[in-house]
């Protein structure tokens, strides 16, 4: 015998499962994880598509969770902040890295360190595997955290226009070229950095980071200011916008998966995906994974061009492999 039952909530799951056992008491447990609904259209649209390309935001670092943490790199979660930075909660205030260039570059060191040791993850190794299945694919990504990197995406198919952690830059700029790694500043300090402290040592002033052209202050290469130098991201931009002109000249079918973008910088990911979506002649889809805000505009809806979802990008990967759209 075959029972089908739709559930909508945990809570209707739990409902007839009781239900069931008390007439049917030897009953085998059922798996208590619901998975999502993924809209038909959503896989076709992704099956059909001779190209993808992945558009990060913070949503989807969000959900990389690091097994010895249990937690994301989620910018807005105080647990995650007090588990990586306890010093900064019991030593001093957070307004004093503005204050003391001690505590404000262990903080930034520490950061930077975190994000480019994080490694690969559960949903970045389910997107690596949903963006391989494709002929060609390209990733643009508003977050400067680098797991991309970390999780085996080809550095020449990433582009990162909002910076990356990966380097500091002069806040001059007393050049377009005056940025470079900051992974000698780290190395050079971490034998000197204690979370439980956070700050360098008063005696190692050496260890402050200043521009290598001008001695002037750097900071990392983060969008932030009129300071921002987007030359580390040339390269980057153009083979992007050749992978966009290449599909368009060559009328290939594209989706734009868009996973955790709000509105903290639209005009980076969000606003172009609509627009590449309603410009594309039908040829362009949208879909847009959001925990909190997938809404879209209703000419896109409408029109057949995309489609949103309010999931968070593990659930999202979870019942996209489920649904076998790899297959």
């Amino acid at each position: 015998m075959l029972v089908i039952f739709t559930l909508f909530t945990p809570s209707d799951a739990s409902h007839y499962i009781y239900a069931l056992q008390d007439v049917f008491p030897s009953l085998p447990e059922p798996p208590r994880k619901l998975l999502p609904h993924v809209p038909r259209e959503v896989i076709e649209w992704i099956r059909e598509a001779d190209a993808m390309v992945v558009r990060a935001g913070a949503g989807l670092s969000a959900d990389a969770v690091r097994a010895d943490l249990g937690l994301g790199l989620d910018y807005t979660s105080t647990e995650l902040f007090r588990k990586l930075y306890p010093g900064l909660l019991q030593k001093t205030r957070m307004r004093m890295l503005y204050h003391s260039p001690y505590v404000k570059w262990a903080f930034y060191f520490f950061h930077a360190h975190t994000t480019s040791t994080w490694g690969p993850t559960p949903v970045y190794r389910a997107l690596h595997r949903l963006a391989h299945s494709f002929p060609s694919h390209f990733v643009l990504t508003s977050n400067a955290d680098n797991l991309f990197y970390q999780s085996s995406f080809d550095p020449s198919l990433i582009y990162t226009p909002q910076g990356s952690y990966a380097y500091l830059q002069c806040l001059e700029p007393c050049s377009p070229d005056a940025f470079f790694p900051v992974q000698p500043y780290i190395d050079r300090a971490v034998p000197f950095l204690d979370r439980n402290t956070m700050r360098l040592p008063a005696d190692r002033p050496d260890l402050i980071p200043s521009c290598p052209r001008c001695g002037g202050e750097v900071f990392l290469n983060v969008r932030g200011g009129n300071w921002f130098l987007e030359t580390p991201q040339r390269e980057q931009r153009a083979a992007y916008q050749r992978f966009i002109e290449e599909g368009k000249a060559e009328g290939k079918k594209l989706v734009l998966l868009e996973i955790g973008c709000g509105f903290n910088t639209p005009s980076v990911v969000r606003w172009p995906g609509e627009r590449m979506a309603r410009e594309g002649g039908g040829r362009v889809k949208l879909v847009r994974v959001n925990a909190q805000d997938a809404s879209l505009p209703p000419d896109l809806v409408q029109g057949g061009r995309a489609v949103g979802l309010r999931l968070g990008a593990a659930e999202f990967m979870e019942a996209l492999e489920a649904g076998g759209v790899n297959e």
